[in-house]
């Protein structure tokens, strides 16, 4: 305190020294270490004395809370694993969500699907302050042994920018960011729940921040129209989150017939009059199958051949119009980059064309007829723009 007390002006300044030395000269040898709280209120005898100077300590940084043996005790953030067992939370990423509808439904949605460790309630803004965005995800990460942070909210300028304010305050602690969560932003773009503004987020709008957050695949539709409107987070309810959740895996019809036959005999031989005998062929045991299962329960197939054809396409009829088809060919096409193919194609049904060419198909050659159902030949070039002729 000496080498600095020539350099302090006012009473209080002097005040405070005197309190500060007072504490360290009568500390104990081995001092426990408290909250800063209760240390402030042991020497000064306010409990918010040390409040402004949680992070540059106090007299220009010359004694830190660590000098006072005392710690920053952040606000907690709320948050909800889906179970109390952490060797069932481990591995699993931490979702951040920033306001508390959606919070409800994710945790709703997480208790049955378990895709992440636990949910945590951001409460917005708050969650910008330096400490929170650190020690409380910190701790809550080390007590669901956590792997990872992702983050989702509103998609707007302001939206954008409050995850990554958080990821300026981690950079500097050393801490990895965050991680946009852009399965749950793509659900919310593509249901388009949009809305005009209500107040002016200009000062937040940078088209660079919000490609390096998002990716350039969903930055773009993002950027066409957010000087307009604006995608809240509420867009997505309880049974959107499930189908955004939704499990797909690969699979052999070996392996997984007995459910992959439930999707299809519901599907095609109950629903559109397929003989059974058709409905499975020959093709099923040397085909890579998909199944989708949306909380635990199979809802949608689908199968691609070493020659890059799809087919076996289905979803029961309770969960259509909710994405899962989409989901059920992209992943089929990720198969197929994954396996070499450059392109993948199709016979579709007449009255699903315009499903599958929303999703980049082309039709070529004529109709045909399959089971008695008027079907075409679609393709879809995977790499480079151009499709073959025939």
């Amino acid at each position: 305190m000496v080498a600095f007390a020539h350099t302090l002006r006012t009473r209080a300044e002097l005040e405070r020294a005197e309190q500060v030395n007072r504490y360290l000269l009568d500390r104990p040898p081995e001092p426990v270490r408290v909250p800063h709280r209760e240390r402030a209120l042991e020497i000064f005898g306010d409990e918010k004395a040390l409040d402004a100077y949680v992070r540059s300590g106090m007299f220009g940084g010359r004694v830190t809370l660590d000098d006072l043996d005392c710690f920053y005790c952040p606000e907690p953030l709320p948050f909800r694993p889906f179970s109390l067992d952490p060797r069932e939370t481990a591995g699993k990423p931490l979702l951040v969500v920033e306001n508390s509808n959606t919070y409800w439904s994710c945790c709703r949605a997480n208790a049955t699907c378990h895709r992440y460790a636990a949910v945590v309630y951001g409460q917005g803004f708050a969650a910008c302050a330096a400490e929170r965005a650190s020690d409380g995800l910190t701790e809550i990460q080390h007590q669901v042994a956590a792997a990872g942070i992702r983050y989702f909210g509103d998609l707007d300028p302001t939206g954008i920018a409050i995850p990554c304010r958080i990821n300026r305050h981690r950079e500097e602690r050393g801490l990895p960011p965050l991680e946009a969560e852009r399965i749950l932003y793509r659900a919310l773009l593509e249901k388009n729940l949009s809305v005009p503004y209500s107040r002016s987020q200009a000062n937040d709008h940078d088209p660079a921040l919000a490609r390096r957050w998002l990716g350039q695949a969903l930055a773009s539709p993002y950027l066409a129209n957010t000087g307009s409107v604006r995608w809240p987070q509420e867009g997505l309810n309880f049974m959107d989150i499930l189908d955004v959740l939704a499990v797909i895996i690969e699979t052999s019809f070996d392996a997984e017939s007995r459910r992959l036959m439930a999707v299809r005999r519901a599907v095609f031989v109950e629903e559109q009059g397929v003989p059974e005998a058709l409905e499975q062929d020959e093709k099923d045991p040397f085909c890579r199958h998909a199944l989708l299962l949306r909380d635990g329960r199979p809802v949608a197939t689908g199968r691609l051949a070493d020659d890059g054809h799809i087919g076996r396409i289905a979803v029961l009829s309770p969960f259509r119009g909710r994405g899962l088809g989409s989901r059920m060919i992209r992943f089929l096409e990720e198969s197929a980059i994954a396996n070499g193919l450059e392109r993948v194609s199709l016979g579709a049904q007449v009255q699903a064309i315009p499903f599958y060419e929303k999703l980049g198909y082309r039709c070529y050659g004529d109709q045909f007829m399959d089971a008695g159902i008027p079907h075409r030949h679609m393709q879809k070039q995977l790499k480079g723009d151009n499709l073959a002729k025939h």
